[in-house]
């Protein structure tokens, strides 16, 4: 048998294609995690181990081998930086987001910043209608900061302007929740799509704790997180059973060049970086046979079910919602 013959047998057995042959028009949502603990804020909140200074060698020589993969890929790829730490402090990564922007695979750029370095000197260079930017709003460093609001909301003013997208993601500090609910309505005023998230942390005993039963966090959860504007997203729901798109639309690359179809269920997908190994898509969307996803953003269901939460984002498009009864929504794939 013919190796091509053997790559259509493999197609058809496992109802996958090859990454490098699909050429669907419908994006490629590719998550690169790249962890480095390096940022200006110091949250009482925050996940984070020690900090870095600088970021290993090792992750920008799997940038340089990841992009030139990435540029090959047959159809249109929405790349998005999950970054554990803050991108604006780290000068050495600003080439590779210049570089994925003037990419003509890359439709779409994101990233995730709290606006505290020089984003002028990181745009540089950058194709800015590809680019995309989740901001969070941390009330508490902010206040610490020297003009530091007054900054945020003049950084986030002009990516307005200049991007293809801006959202705004305000982290609800029990202490500053008038403060951030004002805050909030100021940038929907102004026409920045906003989110709310409960402040959940894992501190460094390992104790989880969240405000999300609080009377005044819920409030706001339900004011700004029902938007018609915004595409919605399940939070902490119960997935079980529901078609899901992870593996099909979306992928998470890891800094080995492994490809998995979500970090929950991490179904190996091959290896982007290696020639000798085939690296592969879903052709279809498949259940989710994890029982409870706790992932807050990423995977696409082609089915919702009820939430206490939703989590509001426009950036993605995964899903939108066009329907008006929030008992009966009507969601649809983007």
């Amino acid at each position: 048998m013919s190796q091509a013959s053997d790559l259509d047998s493999a197609k058809d057995s496992q109802g996958k294609i090859g990454l490098f042959e699909d050429d669907r028009q419908d994006l490629l949502h590719i998550h690169i995690p790249l962890k480095y603990n390096i940022c200006n804020f110091k949250c009482s909140y925050c996940y984070l181990g020690d900090r870095k200074k600088e970021v290993s060698d090792s992750t920008l020589t799997f940038l340089d081998q990841l992009i030139p993969r990435i540029e090959e890929i047959q159809r249109p790829v929405h790349v998005i930086f999950a970054t554990d730490g803050e991108i604006t402090a780290v000068p050495s990564l600003w080439p590779y987001l210049r570089r994925l922007s003037h990419s003509r695979s890359v439709a779409l750029v994101s990233l995730f910043s709290n606006l505290s370095g020089n984003f002028d000197s990181m745009l540089e260079g950058v194709e800015l209608s590809k680019l995309s930017v989740v901001a969070s709003f941390h009330a508490e460093q902010l206040a610490k900061r020297s003009k530091g609001l007054e900054r945020f909301v003049r950084t986030t003013n002009m990516l307005h302007e200049r991007i293809r997208k801006i959202v705004v993601s305000f982290i609800l500090h029990p202490d500053r929740l008038e403060e951030i609910r004002q805050e909030m309505q100021k940038m929907v005023e102004a026409g920045v799509p906003v989110f709310a998230y409960p402040l959940v942390s894992i501190k460094e005993n390992t104790t989880t704790y969240t405000n999300e039963e609080d009377q005044d966090v819920n409030r706001i959860l339900e004011e700004y997180n029902q938007s018609e504007s915004v595409n919605f997203f399940m939070m902490g729901g119960r997935h079980a059973g529901l078609k899901c798109s992870a593996g099909k639309n979306l992928i998470e690359i890891n800094n080995d060049g492994s490809i998995i179809s979500c970090f929950m269920c991490g179904q190996n997908l091959g290896n982007i970086l290696s020639p000798d190994q085939q690296a592969f898509l879903r052709r279809q969307e498949t259940t989710c046979v994890h029982g409870g996803c706790v992932c807050n953003w990423a995977v696409g269901f082609s089915d919702l079910v009820k939430s206490k939460y939703v989590r509001v984002d426009s950036l993605y498009g995964f899903v939108k919602r066009k329907g008006t009864d929030d008992s009966d929504p009507d969601f649809s794939i983007t």
